[in-house]
């Protein structure tokens, strides 16, 4: 099965080679026409879909939603046979043993594409999926326990957000290592041609279970009303980086600020100086689809050994330009001394949790976690110093510049960021 990875991943994979058009490095690591994998039809799928490719980039990011389908359509079709004819699904292999074109669920350098994310959508212990042909939804429960009074919902949206018709909703149980059916959302005559399908598999209580977004087209080059989508604004903000054992953590907050969906948004953990990718990352979740005014909590992990310096999250929407969350950096932990290093004013957005009270000691001219930065500003100027208390501003303003000091006002601001002594 071929398939096209990362753009990072590519560049690594052609080395000092071309990397456009389709060539020499690519046919070396399995691209290959004449082959059982017969790249040349998922290529013309792509196209059809999205457009020829302009570059490595743009046919690296073109291809995460074929490769998401194709994935998450070969184990929900186990899904649907489940006990019926079939009793389990078997890839050819996870993983090539060198950069590849074919037969990567994640990749050689351990980068994670649209494969590995759509094989583990559908391979959910608790599960909601459509087959793609009658639209009938069902609940999927691999698990060893039952399902008692979960709750089913179908949610159609246009491609700006707004919801098409009414919500579909039914209650019902799931016996353990068992499917149950639920309704229909059929694809009506009066429905867009491209328009997204969102279930949901919930408890009783409103605890969601499973959520599965499905970009439903009547014709492949239906889908090319994607390129034409305004501009996704998305926000990320860190919810705190911790550490476990020998691995750290971060939770972010994803969220779309703008007037239309945000397609297949990406995110990657990187190293805030050069902007390296961070391998191997665990994420939560990973190509999102956000509607206008939604956010979603994704939490990454990674080994301590992965990297040393701060770091930070990115996210890149099919449509739109990438946002980024400001330098992610560790918190003390127990019994450890912390030094704060100050930063410009909003550096501190990637903390908005409380921070917790200092350890025992703290560095020199440092007041541990609790220590803040006070912001004196005018409507000409502004200057933000550190300072353990609220200091006046008034003290301060004739180093800030040309403005009676009686105009400055006193605003705290989070512009400080803290990890802890090695």
């Amino acid at each position: 099965m071929p398939v096209v990875s990362t753009a990072e991943s590519l560049r690594a994979m052609t080395g000092d080679e071309p990397e456009w058009p389709i060539g020499g490095a690519w046919y070396h690591h399995d691209w290959s026409d004449n082959g059982n994998q017969a790249p040349q039809h998922y290529k013309e799928a792509i196209e059809r879909r999205l457009g020829t490719a302009r570059g490595l980039d743009d046919c690296a990011r073109k291809a995460q939603f074929v490769n998401y389908d194709n994935a998450r359509a070969m184990f929900e079709a186990w899904n649907a046979h489940l006990w019926d004819d079939a009793t389990g699904l078997m890839l050819w292999m996870s993983h090539p043993a060198w950069h590849s074109t074919v037969w990567q669920t994640y990749d050689y350098d351990f980068d994670v594409n649209g494969t590995y994310y759509g094989a583990r959508s559908a391979c959910e212990p608790v599960h909601v999926q459509a087959d793609p042909e009658k639209w009938e939804v069902l609940a999927l429960n691999h698990t060893g326990a039952a399902l008692k009074d979960v709750r089913v919902e179908a949610r159609l949206y246009d491609l700006d957000g707004r919801q098409l018709g009414r919500t579909r909703s039914t209650g019902l149980d799931v016996p353990a290592a068992a499917k149950a059916r639920a309704f229909t959302s059929g694809f009506t005559a009066g429905l867009p041609e491209l328009h997204l399908l969102r279930l949901t598999l919930s408890t009783s209580g409103g605890r969601v279970l499973s959520e599965n977004t499905y970009w439903r087209h009547r014709t492949p080059e239906a889908m090319r009303a994607l390129g034409g989508l305004p501009d996704a604004r998305l926000t990320v903000t860190a919810l705190g980086r911790t550490r476990k054992g020998d691995r750290e953590e971060v939770r972010v907050r994803v969220g779309n600020r703008g007037r239309a969906v945000a397609a297949m948004t990406r995110l990657s953990l990187r190293e805030a100086r050069g902007g390296a990718r961070v391998l191997p990352t665990l994420y939560s979740d990973n190509y999102l689809w956000l509607l206008p005014g939604e956010s979603r909590t994704v939490t990454l992990s990674w080994p301590r050994t992965a990297a040393h310096a701060g770091l930070t999250v990115r996210a890149e929407p099919f449509n739109g330009k990438a946002a980024t969350a400001g330098a992610l950096h560790p918190r003390p932990a127990p019994g450890t001394r912390g030094h704060c290093r100050t930063g410009p004013p909003g550096t501190g957005r990637t903390h908005d949790e409380p921070r917790p009270a200092p350890s025992t000691g703290s560095s020199s001219g440092c007041a541990g976690w609790r220590r803040t930065a006070w912001s004196c500003s005018s409507r000409t100027a502004s200057r933000t110093w550190p300072s353990r208390t609220a200091s006046s501003c008034r003290t301060r303003a004739g180093s800030c510049g040309r403005a009676r000091t009686s105009n400055w006002r006193q605003v705290p601001v989070p512009s400080m960021t803290c990890s802890p002594i090695r």
